[in-house]
């Protein structure tokens, strides 16, 4: 019994701040965003928590994806892409980014990028990650061609991702209720160096956290740096922005405990899921305590009488987001 007792104990810190993979690189349909200002601590990694309080600036951005067909003018400019993603903020003036986006069977890779008066067009395109995305790109050489300030050249540099911490976020209200649950957190630097003529004349950085709910789809923060530095002068941008609202804001877009049983616990042999009517399972990945991999599949019953006794963690994918079950082998 106390050691059982002790291997929940352990759990429950553990539990709390088991990583989710992350199911999509863009935000969700129609996603509203408040910008924000104020400082806020994101030096930490691994398993953490994150307490922002932040001040409405009273703008707002609102994100948008075009789809791409074959051949069309964007296609044309930016070979390979298959969508858009648009970002507009209600600022004086308006303002407009765009990211140019291949994806070919779940792997994403940047085909162009437009912001701050920068445009970078791809020719080793920027690899993103396979999504579902659980670690990163490991590192990335980028190049290709850029405009900026009436000067137009080449550019060369990396891209890495690395999903690089998880925790328990918590945010002030801003508009449409606090926010505090578990995400997972993709973090994005960016470095080239931009020559004309095979002449050095500038250097561009951009370093972006994006903080994904756990339980769906949906990106409730995000943090974009870009500071640019030329012959044809310097420019420094900051952007904090906190999800107000997206199309899955909506109850029945939701998973909840009650959608999925898992049974029976503790088990010897079989471990066995059921779930509700308008569950589409994608995956679902096991976990020791420690919180390596120890199976993954989309099926419903799975063995796990070579498992040693334990403590795992079920994280079920489904179409109406992620949730995480526990349970022990005996």
């Amino acid at each position: 019994m106390k050691l059982k007792l002790l291997v929940i104990v352990t759990f429950i810190t553990f539990y709390s701040y088991s990583q989710t993979p992350i199911e999509n690189y863009e935000s969700a349909l129609d996603s509203n965003y408040s910008i924000v200002s104020g400082t806020i601590d994101q030096t930490s990694s691994g398993s953490t928590s994150w307490n922002f309080t932040v001040t409405p600036t009273g703008a707002t951005t609102q994100d948008s994806v075009e789809s791409v067909a074959v051949g069309s003018t964007t296609e044309m400019a930016f070979p390979g892409t298959t969508s858009v993603l648009m970002t507009n903020a209600s600022v004086d003036p308006p303002g407009e980014s765009k990211v140019y986006i291949k994806n070919e069977t779940n792997e994403l890779s940047l085909t162009g990028l437009e912001s701050s008066g920068l445009s970078l067009n791809y020719s080793d395109n920027g690899l993103l990650g396979t999504f579902p995305l659980e670690t990163g790109n490991g590192g990335d050489n980028v190049s290709g061609t850029f405009s900026y300030g009436g000067e137009s050249g080449a550019f060369s540099g990396t891209l890495t991702t690395v999903v690089d911490a998880y925790g328990n976020l918590s945010i002030n209200d801003v508009g449409t209720g606090a926010f505090s649950g578990e995400v997972t957190r993709l973090k994005i630097d960016q470095s080239v160096t931009l020559t004309v003529g095979g002449f050095p004349v500038g250097n561009m950085l951009q370093t972006s956290f994006y903080y994904y709910d756990a339980t769906n789809t949906n990106l409730v923060f995000r943090y974009s740096k870009f500071d640019i530095t030329s012959v044809v002068g310097n420019q420094s941008s900051e952007l904090k922005e906190v999800l107000l609202s997206s199309n899955l804001n909506v109850s029945e877009n939701k998973i909840s405990k009650e959608d999925v049983s898992l049974f029976p616990n503790p088990v010897q042999n079989n471990l066995n899921f059921k779930f509700n009517n308008d569950v589409i399972v994608k995956s679902i990945i096991l976990t020791d305590i420690s919180g390596r991999v120890v199976h993954k599949s989309n099926l419903n019953s799975i063995s796990v009488s070579q498992f040693q006794s334990g403590l795992y963690i079920a994280t079920i994918r489904t179409n109406k987001g992620t949730l995480s079950r526990q349970f022990i082998k005996e």
